[in-house]
């Protein structure tokens, strides 16, 4: 074309040689940014469906614990309207049957996280598109940590309690009906102001924390019922 003198066209059969090259690579393009999407969506799917179980599982165990807590909490109620009371009319049982659930076995949520941290730890957790399910995933850790720390805090008060009855009492005792000191520990000042302590930070654990992991649990696993 150029020897003919025919430039015109040699440049319009360039320029078209380019606009080819240029469809063909934003095809290209197009196509492979289309498969990264799919496997993005996919690997998340996945994701989501074993959050979404360990997230329910996690329900269950606060549930869980809450009742166990609970049950603690009324028994730590009555012991403190025992001590209020005439001690004249309470049988050593009795007060042996409440300081048995009061000073029971420790009670600790153990939330299950292997999809949450193999999310953090591969770096999956930046693919999961929903904004509001990555943010309430991030902070579904404190929100833990925070009730741990109220947990250790009633495990405290009730360890320094325990500590009280060894000294006072009888922890042998607490399934017995014939114990002949237990009764006196209702006197002792000190258990009573550690009991004070110990029922208030279990009432902080059973209506504010459990209460508030347990939300954020449920609203997690809606969104993702939602997202799927």
């Amino acid at each position: 074309l150029m020897e003919n003198n025919k430039t015109g066209k040699y440049f319009k059969y360039a320029v078209g040689e380019i606009i080819l090259v240029v469809i063909g690579i934003l095809i290209a393009l197009s196509i492979n940014n289309w498969n990264e999407n799919r496997i993005i969506i996919k690997n998340q799917e996945k994701y989501l469906l074993l959050l979404k179980k360990e997230v329910q599982n996690n329900i269950e165990e606060v549930e869980y614990c809450n009742k166990r807590v609970k049950y603690m909490w009324e028994a730590q109620k009555e012991l403190i309207n025992l001590i209020e009371s005439n001690h004249d009319t309470i049988t050593e049982a009795h007060v042996n049957l409440m300081l048995g659930r009061v000073f029971g076995p420790k009670t600790y949520v153990e939330l299950e996280n292997s999809v949450l941290s193999e999310l953090k730890t591969t770096g999956e957790l930046k693919n999961i598109i929903n904004d509001s399910i990555r943010k309430k995933i991030v902070a579904l850790e404190p929100i833990a940590n925070i009730t741990r720390m109220q947990e250790i805090l009633v495990v405290n008060e009730c360890d320094q309690g325990k500590d009280i009855i060894r000294e006072d009492g009888y922890f042998v005792k607490l399934s017995s009906h014939n114990s002949i000191r237990n009764l006196e520990i209702l006197n002792n000042p000190i258990f009573g102001n550690t009991l004070s302590m110990y029922y208030s930070e279990t009432t902080n654990l059973i209506e504010r924390q459990y209460p508030r992991l347990k939300k954020h649990l449920s609203e997690l696993a809606k969104m993702i019922d939602n997202e799927l």
